[in-house]
């Protein structure tokens, strides 16, 4: 069965993200927020992001309620507060007042899907995990989780519709806290952390890092294929074995911390020393065009 009817529930960052992608698909999208300021914020950011509202306004219905929200749709995208006590609210409401046949989709960045299965007492194994990075709109990446009650059906019938939105699914094999995107990020930003905490750089330069070459490279090509690439002729095993004994150096001085309030407010001091400009939606959104122009380039070049 083909999803042509959508809900989505939470209008922050990422729920305005996806009205946006479903909308410039030419869906009709149902949506929800209980925040008067998120249901007002809504149109205009929907104006900065897809133009001209006469070719989508009209397929657009921002609902009093939630019941009214998800009546008749083929899919719940689900973008509310990760506390867990309010998942669960909202988790159980959309499952009781949703067809049975509506898919559950929670962009929860780190609640495992079978989790949200526990908390849906009707019909909990429609429902399942769509992670996306944000902005959704924008960026391609998508990681579609199944949970242990996720039927092939349900699973297959979800990754068709993200592709056909022009995702990239990726589908994990095991559920894991924080999914897979996550959790590179994560061991990536802790490093970015305690290399600001203990003063090795200042926070712009740890951002320039990023911005001027790792994030660069990484627009190109990963990390496994940049491992076969660095092998030259001899590929990923000339690679390994000649990075492997400084990478397991590396390792073991990588940085051991947590986030503590001690840590938090280090961190933040670090960050007032070089306070950063507020990114708006329209510059989100021209950085995120550039970097994906610079990955076509590569692509096309067989980079």
């Amino acid at each position: 069965m083909s999803i042509r009817q959508t809900a989505v529930v939470g209008l922050g960052v990422i729920g305005a993200s996806w009205v946006a992608q479903f909308l410039g698909a030419g869906l009709q999208v149902r949506c929800f927020d209980p925040s008067v300021e998120a249901r007002a914020a809504l149109m205009s950011f929907l104006a900065a992001a897809l133009g001209d509202a006469s070719t989508w306004q009209s397929r657009l219905h921002i609902a009093p309620d939630l019941q009214d929200a998800v009546r008749g749709v083929d899919l719940v995208q689900e973008n509310g507060p990760e506390a867990l006590p309010l998942k669960r609210v909202l988790i159980e409401a959309i499952d009781l007042a949703t067809d049975p046949s509506a898919l559950i989709a929670s962009s929860t960045s780190g609640h495992r899907p079978s989790d949200l299965q526990a908390m849906a007492c009707a019909f909990p194994q429609r429902v399942l995990v769509a992670h996306p990075l944000n902005p959704p709109h924008l960026i391609p990446l998508l990681e579609v989780v199944p949970g242990r009650l996720t039927s092939a059906t349900d699973l297959e019938r979800a990754v068709e519709f993200y592709e056909s939105l022009g995702k990239k699914v990726i589908v994990p094999k095991r559920e894991r806290v924080g999914h897979a995107a996550n959790r590179l990020q994560a061991a990536l930003l802790r490093e970015a952390f305690a290399l600001a905490i203990d003063g090795t750089l200042d926070v712009p330069d740890i951002d320039a890092i990023l911005t001027h070459g790792l994030a660069l490279r990484w627009a190109c090509a990963g990390p496994f294929a940049l491992t076969e690439l660095g092998g030259g002729a001899a590929g990923s095993r000339a690679m390994l074995e000649r990075l492997g004994p400084a990478l397991d150096g590396w390792w073991s001085d990588l940085s051991r911390m947590e986030l503590d309030e001690p840590a938090r407010e280090a961190l933040l001091a670090a960050m007032a020393q070089h306070p950063a400009q507020p990114c708006s939606a329209q510059e989100m959104q021209r950085l995120v065009r550039q970097m994906l122009q610079v990955q076509a380039f590569c692509s096309a070049a067989g980079v």
